[in-house]
């Protein structure tokens, strides 16, 4: 694993929407077994994918023309954790039994510097459980999230977004309100 620097962006927030999709009217902050908001600060500097693959099926008439192509997408986010603590532990555990209620999260992710710009992907979706063992070592949580486009555009206002860093201590960059369009993977914000 790389290096943690956490003032490179190197953040990863998470809120579990309501079941109806929308933003909490009451942000708490996850404490292991009850809230709805975390941030993970030690997250590995390399090694962190932000990918949205594409898969086209092609359809054929028996002649092998062409007449249709259809496309689906899949966002995935993958981070090492180097915090190990009992909170990061909890929450990702503690998401099976929130998707299966239809509750969504709500993934704010500091990509880090880019031709001097701060890179963050806001994207909706569920995270899945994933433990690796190395003999020898802490059981490591990875922390996986797929996306789910919204099926109708999802606003985060400024608002939220200082709410959040009220509770979280922690420093979102985007400076206006950021829209998730309908049937998007995510969106990608920069900031000077």
């Amino acid at each position: 694993m790389g290096t943690v620097n956490p003032y490179f962006n190197n953040l990863c927030i998470n809120i579990a929407l309501t079941t109806a999709g929308a933003f909490p009217t009451s942000l708490v902050a996850w404490d292991g077994s009850a809230g709805n908001a975390i941030a993970f600060q030690c997250i590995a500097e390399d090694g962190n994918t932000v990918n949205v693959d594409s898969t086209a099926t092609k359809y054929r008439t028996n002649d092998n023309k062409l007449y249709a192509v259809t496309q689906e997408q899949e966002g995935v986010t993958m981070a090492s954790l180097y915090d190990r603590g009992q909170l990061p532990t909890t929450w990702i555990r503690s998401q099976k039994s929130k998707q299966q209620s239809g509750v969504k999260i709500l993934q704010i992710f500091g990509l880090g510097i880019f031709d001097g710009k701060n890179q963050e992907q806001f994207a909706i979706g569920d995270l899945v459980s994933k433990r690796v063992l190395t003999a020898g070592e802490p059981a490591n949580d990875t922390y996986e999230f797929n996306s789910t486009p919204p099926t109708s555009a999802f606003v985060l206002t400024t608002g939220n977004m200082s709410a959040i860093e009220s509770l979280l201590s922690v420093t979102i960059r985007a400076t206006a309100d950021v829209t998730i369009p309908t049937d998007e993977q995510d969106i990608i914000v920069y900031t000077a």
